[in-house]
């Protein structure tokens, strides 16, 4: 039960509680994305309004981290980062935008060392005295995910701001809202039902991977070890967010990986089925005569596939372990 002394002198502001957003982000068929945009602004608007104190929490427990723990002062954090994907995100951006510069240490000193937003959006962030990574996929762009009935997390292209000492922006080719690449039962369950495109499948993009790569990255560089590669941006039509595409359909530019540089599918990052698919991606297996037209054999395409990998890993975008991985994946192809 509740300690009721101990908590006895905590308030919460009046408001709406989490039961009352189930189920309620904005879902409209047949919309334009001006009216898919103007909702979700508005119910991301009713959002903040309910959550007054989440930041003065989450600062209050970063400074609790650092203290350690009682008889272990060996166990305070030395490096203390702050990131979260959707919703959390989003939470991530605003502690930036709002309140690094006001909640700090009692010594005056940054409550975090680093930030990582991913996969939300919202105006370019400022420049704070400590680095900022930013991860966007290519479903969060509202030409992507227009069609699903439901909102991009980013408006347009008004995210994108140049590098700085503390600043990157990866936008990353392929990568779906939520990774289906090992689904839980529940998953499975809940998309059970969901009718996927002729020949098509949920996505095994590895989301995962890229967020393990870039995490490490970001703990370097808030530690001084080492600075990031510059930003990688999707190519788009102009100064629209209309992502261009390649031959294979694939998303030009961004944070690039195996599964856009040596590909083996079409991918869809944001698929247009409605709930609850939109935030999973799917991908579309090209034929052999298309495979072996781009790779020769099988062995061709490890070839190519390796040197995808040895580009990820000498920019950081991917975890030798995790490059084991699809490596030993990679020789399961055949066609």
């Amino acid at each position: 039960g509740v300690d009721q002394r101990r908590y006895a002198e905590m308030t919460f502001s009046s408001g709406e509680l989490a039961k009352d957003f189930a189920g309620s982000i904005p879902f409209t068929e047949n919309p334009t994305p001006e009216v898919l945009a103007r909702e979700y602004d508005e119910f991301k608007e009713r959002w903040w309004r309910a959550t007054p104190q989440s930041f003065e929490i989450i600062a209050q427990v970063a400074n609790a981290l650092r203290e350690g723990l009682p008889g272990l002062p060996e166990a305070a954090v030395r490096t203390l980062l702050f990131a979260g994907i959707s919703q959390t995100g989003g939470v991530v951006r605003r502690f930036v935008e709002r309140h690094h510069a006001v909640l700090r240490r009692p010594e005056g000193g940054p409550v975090f060392d680093g930030y990582m937003p991913c996969a939300s959006g919202g105006p370019a962030l400022p420049d704070v005295d400590v680095p900022v990574m930013e991860v966007l996929g290519e479903a969060e762009f509202q030409s992507v995910r227009w069609a699903c009935g439901v909102s991009g997390q980013v408006r347009g292209l008004t995210h994108r701001r140049p590098d700085s000492p503390s600043f990157r922006l990866y936008e990353v080719a392929g990568m779906a809202h939520r990774e289906t690449r090992h689904m839980s039962d529940r998953d499975r369950e809940r998309l059970r039902d969901c009718p996927l495109p002729e020949g098509a499948r949920w996505s095994t993009f590895p989301n995962s991977h890229v967020y393990n790569a870039l995490l490490e990255s970001l703990s370097a560089w808030a530690r001084g070890e080492a600075t990031p590669p510059a930003s990688r941006l999707l190519e788009t039509e102009g100064d629209t967010d209309t992502v261009l595409r390649d031959g294979f359909g694939n998303a030009r530019g961004g944070l690039r990986t195996t599964y856009t540089d040596a590909p083996l599918s079409t991918l869809v990052a944001a698929t247009p089925m409605g709930r609850p698919s939109w935030y999973h991606g799917s991908e579309t297996p090209l034929g052999r005569e298309r495979l072996v037209e781009r790779y020769g054999d099988a062995d061709g395409y490890r070839r190519e596939h390796a040197r995808v990998l040895d580009r990820m890993l000498a920019a950081g975008f991917v975890r030798p372990e995790d490059a084991e991985q699809l490596r030993l994946e990679a020789e399961l192809v055949d066609f």
